[in-house]
């Protein structure tokens, strides 16, 4: 019975691709890419593509949201990098913008200043103020954050 179950998950590419978007939020793009390593010509994959989007297994929006929303609050990403990374995932202009609207400025602003804080916490005690300066802007922007909040957050940290 087992054998049986398992042949039948793996004979159709389609009922697996459900499952595949099923299982977390995915962007049209990676699911063109997989649709393509599973054997998928051009043409199949576009039709694929179209009926997970009208069976609703595929949304650019609610991917952008998701997104979103895991990579700032676990990884604590900047809008910067954010954007950087669904445009990647080819994911339109609008749907960045709504998706980013929903980071709430104030827990953006906090977000940098506790991460910062940890930061100074892990650098050399005996390094030059300019040093400690320099590298904790280093490490913001490479997280995505705004260069002017940056250098705003800095200047409360009493550097």
């Amino acid at each position: 019975m087992f054998n049986a179950r398992k042949n039948e998950t793996t004979s159709d590419p389609i009922e697996r691709i459900k499952r595949w978007c099923a299982y977390q939020e995915r962007s049209a793009y990676e699911t063109r890419f997989k649709l393509k390593q599973m054997g998928l010509n051009a043409e199949s994959v576009e039709l694929v593509i179209a009926e997970l989007i009208s069976e609703n297994f595929l949304s650019e929006e609610r991917f952008a949201q998701a997104f979103v929303s895991g990579k700032h609050n676990i990884k604590h990403w900047g809008a910067q990098k954010l954007k950087q990374a669904l445009k990647g995932h080819q994911i339109s202009d609008y749907s960045i913008a709504k998706a980013l609207k929903q980071i709430q400025p104030d827990k953006y602003v906090n977000e940098l200043q506790k991460l910062l804080e940890k930061k100074l916490h892990t650098l050399k005690a005996d390094e030059h103020k300019l040093q400690k300066k320099q590298k904790l802007f280093r490490f913001a922007l490479s997280k995505g954050y705004e260069s002017e909040l940056i250098e705003k957050i800095l200047q409360t940290l009493n550097l």
